[in-house]
C-alpha cells in the first residue's frame, strides 16, 4: 500500500497543515463557512470542502476530518495547503464571532495519504491521539491525520512512495490538484471540484453566486481527462486548441507513460466531448484527446430547460 507524507517539504504543492476548531459550536460554525454540509457529516470519514469569497470564488481547499480527542467529540481537523494555511486561519478568526469555538493551527500534527484496495480500516477514536479517515479527495484512498510518530507507526507496513506516485493517482483517479486545477480565483465547479459544494443547506460564505450558477445551468469551463502524446520535458500549464475553437482550454496536470501518457485539462464545454482533439497552441508539439465528459461538474437544474430551448430554437429555424 502505498503512501506519501503530506506534511514534507518536497510534497511541493501537495504540501499540507493542519488546522483544528474546537468547541460546542465548532460544527455550527465551519457550517456557515465551508461549502460542505459539515452538520450531515458522518464522523468516520473525510469530508471534502471549500472555504470561498463572497463572490464564491475559492481561497482554498479543505478536507475535515473529526478530531479524535477534544473531549466532546465535536472538534474538527482541517487539512489545508501548507501555502494558504495562514490566510484560511485568519479567515476563520475573522467570522468566528458568536459561535463557542477556538480556531488555531494544529502544531505537531502530520497529514499522511495512502491508497490501494487493502486501506486500512477507519479510526475515529477519543482515546486514540490520531485518525484514520476513508476519503475521495485530494484522490481516493485514506488519510491519516495524527501526531508524527503515530502517523509513521500507523503506515508501517506501508510502502512510503514518492510524490511523483501520488500525482499518478491522483490524475488517473480524475481528482483536481491544488496549483493544478483548483486555483485561487476559480469557482469549484469550473475546476472539477462541485462534489464539495451542498447546494441543500443554508447560507455559508459564497453561496449565492453558486446558487445562481446552479440554478441557471452550469459554467462554460470544465475538467476533462485527456489521454495522447507531448513532447519529452514539456509539462503544463499548456494552452490547447480545437478545430471548433482555438481557445479550447489549457492542460493543468501530466504524467507521462511508455506509449502514451494522461492528464487533466480544463476546457471550454463546448469541447468536453469524448473524443475531441486538442493540440498545443503555439510551438510545443503533440495530440491529446478528450477521454471523458466533463469531471466534477456541475450542470445546473436549468440545464435541461436550456437544452430544450436549444432544440426549439432548432425547430424553428429548419421550419422556416
Amino acid at each position: 500500500m502505498p503512501i506519501v507524507d503530506l506534511t514534507a517539504a518536497e510534497a511541493g504543492a501537495d504540501a499540507r497543515r493542519v488546522l483544528s476548531v474546537t468547541g460546542p459550536d465548532a460544527r455550527t460554525f465551519l457550517q456557515g463557512v465551508l461549502t460542505a454540509d459539515v452538520l450531515a457529516w458522518p464522523r468516520d470519514r473525510a469530508l471534502p470542502a471549500a472555504l470561498l469569497t463572497r463572490k464564491g470564488q475559492i481561497v482554498a481547499e479543505v478536507v475535515a476530518v473529526a478530531a479524535p480527542a477534544d473531549g466532546d467529540g465535536t472538534g474538527v481537523w482541517l487539512v489545508v495547503p501548507s501555502d494558504v494555511a495562514e490566510e484560511v486561519l485568519g479567515i476563520l478568526d475573522k467570522y468566528l464571532v458568536m459561535d463557542d469555538a477556538v480556531v488555531a493551527a494544529a502544531d505537531g500534527i502530520c497529514v499522511a495519504f495512502a491508497w490501494s484496495d487493502d486501506a486500512p480500516e477507519p479510526t475515529v477514536s477519543r482515546e486514540a491521539p490520531g485518525v484514520i479517515a476513508p476519503t475521495v479527495h485530494p484522490a481516493p484512498g485514506v488519510l491519516v491525520v495524527g501526531p508524527l510518530e503515530w502517523t509513521r507507526d500507523r503506515a508501517s507496513a506501508s510502502q512510503w512512495a514518492e510524490p511523483d506516485g501520488f500525482e499518478r493517482h491522483r490524475v488517473t483517479s480524475h481528482r483536481p490538484g491544488w496549483r493544478r486545477e483548483i486555483v485561487p480565483g476559480r469557482l469549484p465547479p469550473e475546476v472539477g471540484f462541485a462534489d464539495a459544494v451542498s447546494y441543500e443547506k443554508g447560507c455559508y460564505l459564497g453561496q449565492e453566486p453558486l446558487a445562481r450558477i446552479h440554478a441557471r445551468g452550469g459554467v462554460r469551463r470544465v475538467l476533462v481527462a485527456v489521454a495522447g502524446t507531448l513532447p519529452e520535458g514539456a509539462a503544463p500549464p499548456i494552452d490547447l486548441s480545437a478545430e471548433s475553437r482555438a481557445d479550447a482550454g489549457r492542460l493543468s496536470s501530466w504524467v507521462a507513460g511508455p506509449d502514451e501518457g494522461c492528464g487533466l485539462a480544463l476546457v471550454h464545454r463546448d469541447v468536453a466531448v469524448p473524443g475531441t482533439i486538442l493540440v498545443p497552441t503555439g510551438n510545443a508539439a503533440g495530440t491529446l484527446r478528450v477521454e471523458t465528459g466533463p469531471i466534477g461538474d456541475d450542470p445546473g437544474i436549468g440545464a435541461d430547460r436550456k437544452a430544450r430551448a436549444k432544440e426549439v430554437r432548432a425547430q424553428l429555424r429548419r421550419g422556416r
